[in-house]
């Protein structure tokens, strides 16, 4: 420094400070193998970084903690590591739609294909001998190929059998009476509404959308419900119109008649074939096996086809009273409660979802010849045409309920 800045020392060049030196803790190991240091993103260790680095920003104070050799900084002692949000399984609401469509349109497409060809024209008076083709040569043939195709007991649930048999007769003496008792309809007027929330239509609709969201298995299940059909609904059913028109006066008569009826019917033929080879472990040689299940190929898309040729050819210019109740009962009554008692008593999960889709089914395709035999055509057929109408809806919820629950892939 020289005289005069000694004598001016405002005019001295200013002294720097020295900055105190930080003090950043050296890493050290304890006897158990542990590094103790600072824990996070600073001095001690970064993510991604060596030991002992450059840190990204100062470390805080009080923030001590162990780390194992060889383990992230985010795994400590005290800390577990990050929660990841669980995968929520599952597919969006749109995605569900366009399954259950995929599903639902092909059924009714080929319905209305029916229908166009029928109400045209084009397909002129060939629906009756295509109609008789499906029920006594091609549902036959599926039922004779579902039965020897397994053994007998693998075929007969008898849970099943109980569970959607007793069901649908208890819904049938439930409309029965509602009809007697509360509208005050005659009893054969009465029997025929209440085999109109009963009766599935599960040869020509159900059996065809099982398969599709079920596969080959629904094939045993649709026999069974052949049996609880044709040998317990429709006899019941017709032995108490025939009683109401005083038709069938004799308790034998009556038997008499329903034997004769069961007999003639190519569905009971075929399963009291079918459980005859099953029974005694024979089964069909190839040759004729082979054609049999050729037959039992085409009659799901030959019976939706003979639905909508059949609904071209009902007249329903008016409601009559009581359609609205027939159409809510079958296809919301009827497959809850048949949800319900098969879900309680313990049947497969495939088992219950073809009966579910067959209890969904709309009513059969025979009710309105029924009904004419009653004096009923007008209701019947009006009642077939709007439960097939409606069940495009209500069988949409059924697919996406029973896919939303993993019982079918849709």
């Amino acid at each position: 420094m020289g005289a005069r800045d000694k004598h001016f020392p405002s005019r001295a060049a200013p002294r720097r400070r020295k900055r105190p030196a930080i003090w950043r803790p050296r890493p050290r190991e304890g006897r158990d193998g542990t590094i103790r240091g600072f824990a996070g993103p600073g001095p001690l260790q970064a993510p991604g970084r060596p030991l002992g680095s450059a840190p990204d920003r100062p470390a805080r104070r009080g923030t001590a903690r162990t780390f194992r050799k060889g383990t992230p900084p985010h795994e400590t002692a005290r800390d577990p590591p990050p929660r990841q949000a669980p995968e929520r399984p599952g597919r969006g609401g749109g995605a569900v739609i366009l399954s259950v469509l995929g599903v639902i349109a092909p059924v009714f497409l080929i319905i209305a294909a029916g229908y166009v060809a029928v109400r045209s024209g084009y397909f002129g008076d060939a629906l009756r001998g295509l109609g008789a083709f499906v029920f006594k040569i091609a549902m036959p043939a599926l039922v004779l190929s579902a039965i020897t195709s397994a053994p007998l007991g693998d075929t007969l649930n008898h849970a099943y059998l109980l569970g959607y048999g007793g069901t649908t007769l208890g819904l049938f003496a439930l409309g029965y009476l509602a009809a007697r008792r509360i509208f005050g309809r005659a009893v054969t007027p009465a029997a025929v509404r209440a085999l109109g929330v009963c009766g599935s239509n599960t040869g020509f609709m159900g059996y065809p959308i099982a398969t599709m969201v079920i596969g080959p298995s629904a094939a045993g299940v649709f026999a069974q419900n052949m049996i609880i059909e044709n040998m317990f609904v429709l006899p019941i059913a017709m032995a108490i119109a025939d009683i109401g028109l005083g038709q069938s006066r004799s308790r034998r008569g009556m038997i008499l008649t329903m034997g004769a009826s069961l007999a003639r019917n190519p569905l009971m033929v075929a399963i009291m074939l079918g459980g005859a080879f099953a029974a005694t472990g024979l089964t069909l040689p190839p040759p004729v096996a082979k054609p049999i299940s050729m037959l039992a190929a085409v009659a799901a898309p030959l019976a939706l086809f003979v639905v909508g040729g059949t609904l071209a050819g009902l007249e329903t210019q008016n409601l009559p009273t009581g359609v609205g109740r027939i159409v809510a009962g079958k296809l919301v009554l009827h497959p809850l409660l048949v949800a319900l008692v098969l879900g309680a008593s313990g049947v497969d999960p495939a088992t219950f979802a073809t009966g579910v889709i067959f209890a969904g089914a709309p009513i059969m395709s025979m009710y309105p010849i029924i009904g004419g035999r009653f004096g009923e055509a007008k209701l019947t057929a009006t009642a077939l045409f709007a439960a097939t109408v409606c069940s495009a809806a209500t069988l949409s919820v059924i697919l996406a309920l029973l896919g939303h629950w993993g019982l079918v892939e849709i």
